[in-house]
């Protein structure tokens, strides 16, 4: 998850990263990183990849999950 958060809050770790994502710099503020970091921590499946077999960690959410996260208004910035 702090991958996550560096990723999205841009800087050094999304530069690093730039070739692996789309990276768009402080698209997100910092509460709403710290709040998609926590629910990622909390509630995410891990599960082995059918690729590679290394562990694949993710958080399904809905729009409207995502929404209740980490507001209506990042979520229609990253749409």
């Amino acid at each position: 998850a702090e991958e996550v958060m560096r990723t999205l809050g841009g800087g050094v770790a999304a530069a690093c990263f730039a070739t692996d994502v789309v990276t768009l710099p402080r698209l997100l503020c910092r509460s709403a990183c710290e709040a998609l970091a926590a629910a990622v921590d909390a509630e995410h499946d891990c599960i082995r990849d059918t690729v590679d077999g290394a562990p694949d960690c993710q958080l399904n959410l809905t729009c409207e999950e995502l929404s209740a996260l980490i507001g209506a208004a990042h979520v229609e910035a990253i749409a």
